[in-house]
């Protein structure tokens, strides 16, 4: 492709084709000033669907599923009041679904697959870890100050969760203790004195504006690196006329 002048009023000849730059308000076209690509805007052609609280609400209190880079997938299904997985057979048929499991509670509001073959649900505001790899049996991370609401997964490890209901986001890291092979220490070699030393913990806090309603957050990948989407609502109730978006890098505090 040509290159695109940026500059406003200024011609591009693309085979026969003359393109004029018309500047950031030209319908239908963006100009991509880093990569220095012209580019079609997505756009709707016909009239915006019309807004519903409830059914808003009610598409924000579905539990999401998680999908692996095979294309197999966990989710919740509450009429069994279990987590199944399946994706695995050709035909994609409900039926070869598996039970995987059983949090033992029907509030169950978010599953992810870690970049650690660890699967994270959030289970009545706490963080259930389940290994896929069955190094160690189920554990349970409750914290007093966070209820567990959303999960994105982070590429070293570990999970970024939403509280939602005291506004924040926590990063968690760590894993239990790997509970095989087991041996006998020898008693003349010095080990720690705790066993494990990284635990599944919150490492770090960020406080949210308490006055707006969160209703999602995402991983995105992008060029420059892993961000995160978070999006939320001004206010909880059917006279809402703003949502908010805000994308920020690991490690950094989303805007005001």
């Amino acid at each position: 492709p040509p290159f695109w002048a940026p500059a406003q009023g200024q011609p591009t000849i693309d085979s026969n084709v003359t393109w004029t730059c018309l500047g950031p308000s030209q319908t239908g076209l963006f100009f991509c000033t880093k990569k220095k690509r012209l580019q079609l805007r997505s756009m709707r052609t016909d009239s915006p669907p019309v807004e519903d609280f409830a059914a808003a609400s009610a598409l924000v209190e579905i539990t999401p599923m998680a999908v692996d880079q095979f294309d197999t997938y966990a989710r919740w299904d509450a009429s069994s009041g279990h987590v199944v997985a399946g994706g695995s057979d050709p035909g994609g048929d409900e039926a070869s679904e598996v039970p995987i499991y059983a949090p033992g509670s029907t509030n169950v509001t978010d599953l992810v697959l870690g970049y650690d073959g660890v699967l994270y649900i959030a289970v009545e505001g706490t963080l259930v870890l389940v290994d896929r790899r069955n190094r160690w049996p189920n554990a349970t991370l409750a914290d007093p100050g966070f209820k567990f609401w959303r999960l994105a997964a982070l590429p070293e490890g570990g999970v970024l969760a939403l509280d939602r209901d005291n506004p924040q986001l926590a990063r968690v890291s760590g894993l239990p203790l790997q509970s095989g092979p087991s041996d006998t220490p020898e008693p003349n070699i010095l080990t720690s004195c705790v066993a494990n030393a990284n635990p599944p913990h919150i490492v770090s806090r960020m406080a949210l504006p308490a006055s707006e309603r969160f209703v999602g957050l995402s991983m995105l990948q992008q060029e420059s690196g892993t961000q995160f989407a978070l999006l939320s609502w001004l206010n909880n109730d059917a006279a809402n006329q703003t949502a908010y978006v805000r994308t920020f890098a690991e490690g950094a505090a989303p805007g005001a």
